[in-house]
């Protein structure tokens, strides 16, 4: 199967592990809770899905093709995020903002 299994065995690993962990962590965390907090990154995940998607198709099929498709699934990515005012994202933006702004200063 070739490159087509090595991704369905990673999922699977990964999903292994994440219920386990779910399972240890079931008296700290409520899962509702967990959930309510990873819809916007799912969300915005599947954005990035549909727009790398079709950057794949659009573009020839070379190494440019991972570039553009990368490039694409970070702005789209983060850009979903900051569109929905996702807490987290908004922190970190000013940080990183605010430390640009310092290194520019001097």
């Amino acid at each position: 199967m070739k490159s087509v299994g090595a991704c369905i065995a990673t999922i699977v690993a990964e999903l292994t592990v994440t219920f386990i962990q779910l399972y240890f962590v079931r008296n700290t965390f409520k899962l509702k809770e967990l959930c309510k907090l990873s819809t916007n990154y799912l969300f915005a995940g599947i954005i990035m899905f549909i727009a790398c998607y079709f950057v794949g198709i659009y573009v020839p099929r070379r190494l440019i093709t991972v570039i553009c498709q990368v490039s694409t699934g970070i702005i789209v990515y983060f850009g979903v995020l900051l569109l929905i005012k996702d807490k987290f994202v908004i922190q970190y933006t000013k940080i990183g903002l605010n430390y640009i702004k310092r290194l520019f200063k001097k």
